[in-house]
């Protein structure tokens, strides 16, 4: 009889151990994070999740989500075939119903097509395709900004800065477009079209052309004859600094040199340029800002998140890391919140269609509120400058570490040789 009771408490005692399992693991909340942790794209991926790993932590530690604690299940996503097979794993073997991601934009449009199939969430935080959020996906949501932005901040650069430095009408700055011919450049050339249309420029030629260029003085000498102002850019980083000498060498000067991110916003440009680097300007996402034009919690949040993102990835953060965070922070505290910390499709995109931050809110300037196609209205590009070779940000003025300088920039006669 003393064999029998101790064999049923012995069951029972079993029971309840596997009955709390079930409630323990019935109180977290299940998020799948998608990014390349490996491969080419691997060193801002990581990033990316590390972020949202900060994100995370800060709110578990308060306690988490309507008493629930966040729980993430990482996917390794180098291309776009592994990400529609991670995304697929996620949703299918981990069950769960949200995926946030993902840097590379080949990848993010596998990964949320994937998720759309199986009416999930896709939390976008970093890729800039406008195809993401332009496929009237019901699901998907991106929380930064997209190619277009990158094309509108060119524009604005004109508007804002060398048309008034110039005492110029935006109207009659000349303007001349080169565009790499690969996916990028010829993705950009109608935003860039339309956004320079918006500001009534008619730009006076657009080039396109190979990045693997080896000798672009036919197209540096077509624009000698055309007498531009402004050069606007999209190029990647070779390309960049090939133009540049082949303008000092044929002797074309320009107002101000724009570039759309890529080549014109990565250090390599003033590794190949050095002082002929000064004075170019580019557009995108950047941490390089003025945290005093932040709302007063989001500069408090900044540091925290900067000072947390150190010690875990024993590096500073990368801007795709700031934009993993503030990605992640935005579903966990300002959309989630709202469902009580359910995770059915329906009621997170009912939440994220009512959700808004006021610009300033994020920890690099950005508000949040997301249009029809789930695009975040409130995410922008910031204008930056090389000066000395450190990249400032100058516009728009609350968030800028820096006023611009050399508009116009000097002729090549006048500036010191390399």
């Amino acid at each position: 009889m003393v064999k029998t009771y101790k064999s049923i408490a012995a069951a029972l005692s079993l029971a309840l151990l596997f009955a709390g399992g079930t409630a323990a693991a019935a109180d977290t909340i299940k998020i799948g994070v998608l990014n390349p942790l490996s491969g080419s794209l691997a060193s801002l991926g990581n990033d990316s999740t590390t972020g949202a790993e900060v994100a995370r932590d800060m709110v578990n530690e308060r306690g988490g989500i309507a008493g629930k604690q966040v729980e993430y299940f990482k996917a390794d996503a180098p291309n776009a075939t592994a990400a529609v097979t991670e995304a697929a794993r996620l949703l299918d073997q981990e069950k769960v119903k949200i995926i946030i991601g993902a840097y590379g934009s080949s990848i993010s449009l596998a990964a949320s097509g994937e998720a759309e199939k199986h009416k999930a969430i896709f939390w976008e935080m970093n890729s800039g395709s406008l195809k993401i959020t332009g496929r009237g996906h019901r699901y998907t949501f991106r929380t930064t900004l997209t190619f277009k932005n990158l094309a509108e901040g060119a524009v604005t650069a004109i508007t804002q800065i060398v048309a008034p430095a110039t005492k110029m009408k935006p109207a009659d700055v000349r303007v001349v477009m080169m565009l790499e011919d690969s996916a990028y450049g010829s993705g950009m050339r109608p935003l860039l079209e339309e956004a320079l249309e918006k500001a009534g420029i008619k730009p006076l030629a657009i080039e396109m052309y190979s990045a693997k260029s080896t000798d672009l003085s036919p197209l540096v000498l077509r624009f000698k004859a055309l007498k531009p102002d402004v050069v606007i850019a999209s190029s990647y980083a070779n390309d960049a600094i090939l133009f540049v000498h082949q303008a000092r060498q044929f002797d074309l000067n320009f107002k101000a040199l724009i570039g759309t991110g890529a080549g014109h916003g990565r250090p390599g440009l003033v590794e190949g340029l050095g002082k002929d680097a000064d004075g170019i300007f580019t557009t995108g996402a950047t941490m390089t800002i003025n945290s005093g034009g932040l709302k007063p919690e989001a500069k408090a949040l900044l540091e925290d998140f900067e000072k947390r993102f150190q010690a875990k990835a024993g590096h500073p953060s990368s801007t795709h890391g700031a934009m993993g965070f503030m990605g992640a922070w935005f579903l966990l505290t300002e959309v989630l919140p709202k469902t009580g910390g359910d995770t059915d499709p329906e009621k997170v995109r009912a939440a994220a269609m009512d959700a808004s931050i006021p610009i300033g809110g994020g920890i690099n300037g950005y508000g949040l509120k997301f249009d029809a196609e789930g695009q975040n209205e409130r995410s922008f590009g910031v204008v930056q400058q090389w000066q000395d070779g450190t990249l400032a940000a100058v516009y728009p003025k609350e968030l800028a570490t820096a006023a611009p300088v050399l508009v116009p920039l000097p002729e090549w006669k006048d500036r010191p040789k390399q």
